[in-house]
């Protein structure tokens, strides 16, 4: 069996919302199932860690912050 990555899951799973979404105006018994399927989310992509070489992000408390640091760097 292929495995099914996690952008295939949320393109088959739109997929599916967009079928039920659109056959529920035409079946009112359909409704509840595209409301039961707007429920449901793809899981999210694995992150990718940061490689070793990042620079660390810079947290400026005030805006006057981020001009004394870039006249320092």
């Amino acid at each position: 069996m292929a495995t099914v990555t996690s952008r295939t899951l949320r393109l088959r799973l739109g997929a599916i919302k967009s079928f039920l979404a659109y056959w529920s105006y035409e079946d009112i018994a359909l409704v509840t199932a595209s409301q039961q399927a707007n429920a449901l989310h793809a899981p999210a992509s694995p992150s990718k860690p940061m490689p070793a070489d990042h620079a660390e992000p810079v947290s400026l408390e005030h805006p006057g912050e981020l001009l004394e640091w870039l006249e320092v760097a």
